[in-house]
């Protein structure tokens, strides 16, 4: 009786830990999942800013229907979700580019969420680059 005893109890610690390391999984994938559409946001919210900035006439600090000199403010470059950089800054007066790095292990499972946005005036392109 007692060896019948020690096997369930053996099989319930088997049965245990195979509960805490898929539960550690799916964390790990909810967290990155979680992270990769906090960052897809931020972009959005960073390419309304920008929409803002190329309808904004000139005189008053705008671009005046382009791009040219927008610039990712101090506050708006980094927070919980991640880091924000305009890509190529000041080339291209019809579109702009952004890179979201996230805070969480991308789809390769080393390095971190990366996604791009290119801002057009009437389109947000978003391509996921890891």
């Amino acid at each position: 009786m007692g060896q019948q005893q020690l096997l369930l109890i053996l099989l319930a610690l088997i049965i245990l830990a195979l509960a805490v390391v898929a539960g550690f999984w799916f964390f790990q994938d909810t967290a990155a999942d979680l992270n990769r559409q906090a960052v897809i946001i931020d972009l959005r919210h960073l390419a309304s800013i920008a929409r803002k900035h190329y309808r904004t006439p000139a005189s008053i600090g705008g671009g005046g229907n382009t791009f040219k000199n927008f610039t990712v403010s101090a506050h708006l470059a980094e927070n919980a979700n991640g880091t924000y950089q305009q890509i190529d800054p000041g080339h291209n007066t019809d579109h702009i580019h952004f890179e979201g790095i996230g805070i969480e292990k991308g789809n390769d499972g080393i390095n971190p969420i990366r996604i791009e946005a290119r801002i057009e005036i009437d389109e947000i392109k978003l391509e996921e680059q890891n």
